[in-house]
């Protein structure tokens, strides 16, 4: 993977998800890049949940909103 950028988006039922990508893939309508402070942030304080080692297919990290993993 070349150079990484993070895009908040939704993954599978509508799960809220950070998903960290190549710089050169091409973003949908409603997804978001993120900085990768913001990230170290989010995951810092615990709003977002590592499930990379889930995630099947990920090009990168897969973070999950810790709200949307208590309703699956």
């Amino acid at each position: 993977m070349r150079e990484s950028s993070y895009v908040l988006t939704t993954i599978g039922s509508g799960m809220v998800a950070i998903v960290e990508t190549s710089d050169e893939a091409k973003r949908q309508r409603g997804e978001y890049t993120l900085s990768k402070s913001c990230v170290n942030r989010n995951v810092a304080t615990g709003l977002f949940i590592d499930i990379t080692d889930k995630a099947l297919g990920a090009e990168g990290k897969v973070f999950a909103l810790k709200q949307d993993l208590s309703n699956v």
